[in-house]
Formats: structure tokens, sequence, C-alpha cells
């Protein structure tokens, strides 16, 4: 009897550690199941500046012109495009006035007052457009990891080109001064100043946001 009530014993205490070594078990690959994670899925919103008509921007006399984008949504900058030399009726007697224009590409934050803040793409952006040039440019930041805010001032800023008449122009829009701001300066140490004949640049926002 006594022999039966220790073999019994023995008995019931492996099945005890073979449940618990087979537990561990499963705990061990639920952790991995946990630590599985999906890859985050993105989506691309794009916001367009655009109206009834359109004015050509020459930038004379002017260093940097910029305008307000707001509401914008949480995410990450993915590309910016603006529009060059194409609001002319006669393209071919500008031809004579046209000269390759350096510009490179701002975005600043936005203060509490509605004024440029800090300039937030350090890194130089350069857009070149030829003498000939007519269309759209796209600029692809996604590189530069910058987080949307909801409101940003964005545009460019002359590297070349001595600010004559019609050097080159960038598309704007000619009406919504009460709804769009643009501001523009001559230099880098200039105060901003309201841009009334440009109501808002011509632009293509892309962002990278969450689904």
């Amino acid at each position: 009897m006594k022999y039966f009530i220790v073999v019994l014993f023995l008995v019931m205490t492996s099945m005890s550690f073979s449940q618990v070594f087979n537990m561990e078990k499963d705990t061990i690959q639920m952790a991995e199941v946990v630590l599985k994670k999906e890859h985050t899925k993105y989506r691309i919103k794009t916001i367009k500046l655009k109206g009834a008509c359109y004015y050509a921007e020459d930038m004379r006399n002017t260093f940097e012109i910029i305008t307000l984008l707001e509401n914008l949504p949480d995410g990450y900058l993915e590309s910016i495009s603006f529009n060059f030399n194409g609001l002319y009726s006669s393209y071919k007697d500008q031809l004579e006035h046209f000269k390759e224009t350096e510009l490179e590409f701002v975005v600043y934050e936005v203060n509490e007052g509605g004024t440029p803040g800090d300039k937030i793409v350090h890194d130089a952006m350069p857009i070149h457009i030829g003498k000939e040039y007519i269309g759209k440019v796209v600029i692809n930041v996604s590189g530069l990891n910058i987080k949307s805010q909801k409101q940003l001032f964005i545009g460019v800023r002359r590297i070349s080109g001595s600010g004559n008449k019609n050097e080159f122009s960038i598309s704007c829009l000619c009406n919504g001064q009460d709804k769009y701001v643009t501001l523009s300066r001559a230099d880098a140490t200039s105060g901003w100043k309201r841009r009334w004949e440009c109501a808002a640049l011509k632009v293509d926002v892309s962002i990278q946001v969450a689904h």
C-alpha cells in the first residue's frame, strides 16, 4: 500500500511539472504574437490652393515670398509643388526677358500673432527654373521629416537673378485676399509686408497621414 501511494505521488508530481512546462511554452508563444507588430499604414492627402484666376508673380525687387497654409492635417510633409512661367498670353514675347533663375524652398512656423516664426527647413532645397521652362516643379521633402502643423508659411526665396521685371514668374491666385495671406520681403533682414497682388501662391502640398 505504501509503495502504491509513493508511486501515485510521483506520477501526479510528474504530471504537474509537465503541465507547468507546457504553460510556460504557451506563454512564450503568446508573447511572441504580442511583439509581432504590423507596419503602420499611411495615405497621402493633398491640399491644393487654386482659384478662378491667376496672376504671374515675377518677384521684382523681392527676395522672398510666402503664403500661409491653415488647417493642415497631422502628419509629415511629402512634397510641395509650384508653377512657373505659364501665365503669359504671349510666351514667345517673354523669352527675351526670361532668365535662368535659382530659387530655394522655404518653410516657417507661425507665431501667435500670425507672423512668420522660425525657419523649419535649414537644408538648402534649390529650385532651378530654366529660361524656357513652363510648368510645375515638384519638390520631394519626404526625407526631411517635416512634421505638419495646423499652420505653416510655405514659399520660395531668390538665390540668383537681379530681381528685375519679368525674369521669371511663379503662379499666384489673383483673388481671395480676404481668405489667404501672402507676405514678401526685400532681403533677409527686412520686415515682412503683405503682398496684396498675390492672394496666395498656387501650391499643392502633399502630407503623409496615418490611417
